[in-house]
């Protein structure tokens, strides 16, 4: 078990993107856009059977073909004479029911994704995921980045443009990265191999429903357009970021009164400002409160 290659291609000094299903599923929208602009071809599958489950049989005239395993797969186009290499899982793997990445599963497959870096040369790795935070869904997501590497974030926020740059880095914010994108900046540390994470904001009061949130991953795809210096067209997001928009609206309408009214206070103050600590735990356990008599009016048919 191993690495199947189906394509190998000469690569100078590649950067490999990678991103696993997550809150929002940022990081996969913004690399799914990415791949399907550049129009980038397979290179590799890391084989499934060591960390997956199967996820169900292929049948083809009534007789079961073949086992069906989630992907974890790295694609690769040369795009503004650069080489990149894409790397998508369909799942992070995981010991027992966890939703994100951990144990021996989750440490085998980030030395795999890192061993396949190490083989093409990589010279950096961006990986890509959301930062839950007290925004508003009416106000364009900014971007918070982590590297294993001062010089790669120094270099990160030289390139970045203000209006994009989540002010996260300057609050007494805990970071912690769940999942795979953590480990892979921990393993490829290790290697000797510059490493950063990219997260879209998403609000708070969105971020446990599931549904993907697509202005995020715009922003994401922004942020790595300066970073790069690539050409990227981001317009093509706009449709799915008006679609995810009439959802949300939606389902704002149905908040209470006052809760949608402690939550445009967000929108209207400049950097969440006027916010009391009082208000936030206010909100979270309204919302929270909401989401539940929801559900259950759902399942009741009323």
């Amino acid at each position: 078990m191993g690495i199947i290659y189906h394509n190998k291609p000469e690569m100078q000094s590649p950067t490999l993107l990678a991103a696993w299903p997550g809150v929002g599923n940022v990081g996969i929208v913004t690399l799914a856009a990415l791949r399907d602009q550049l129009g980038a071809g397979v290179l590799a599958d890391i084989e499934p059977e060591e960390f997956f489950y199967p996820s169900g049989v292929n049948i083809k005239n009534g007789v079961q073909q073949e086992l069906r395993f989630p992907q974890s797969r790295f694609y690769y186009q040369k795009w503004c004479g650069q080489d990149v290499v894409i790397f998508m899982g369909d799942e992070q793997p995981a010991d027992g029911q966890n939703t994100y990445a951990q144990g021996s599963r989750a440490s085998r497959m980030t030395a795999k994704v890192i061993d396949v870096a190490e083989e093409l040369g990589c010279q950096r790795i961006i990986t890509f995921g959301a930062a839950v935070t007290m925004t508003h869904h009416k106000a364009k997501p900014k971007v918070w980045a982590v590297a294993n590497s001062k010089n790669f974030l120094d270099m990160i926020n030289e390139r970045l443009p203000a209006e994009l740059k989540s002010n996260l880095a300057g609050k007494n914010f805990v970071p912690h990265i769940s999942g795979l994108n953590g480990l892979l900046l921990g393993v490829a540390g290790k290697r000797n191999i510059p490493a950063a994470c990219l997260m879209g904001e998403i609000p708070d009061y969105l971020s446990h429903l599931p549904l993907i949130y697509p202005h995020a991953s715009r922003s994401s795809l922004e942020a790595l357009r300066y970073i790069m210096r690539i050409s990227v067209d981001l317009f093509r997001m706009d449709e799915s970021v008006r679609e995810m928009d009439e959802m949300i609206a939606e389902m704002y309408a149905r908040f209470p009164e006052m809760v949608r009214q402690k939550l445009d206070n967000r929108y209207h103050a400049a950097e969440n400002e006027g916010i009391s600590d009082d208000d936030e735990k206010w909100l979270k356990e309204n919302i929270a409160e909401f989401f539940k008599k929801d559900h259950n009016q759902d399942e009741h048919g009323s």
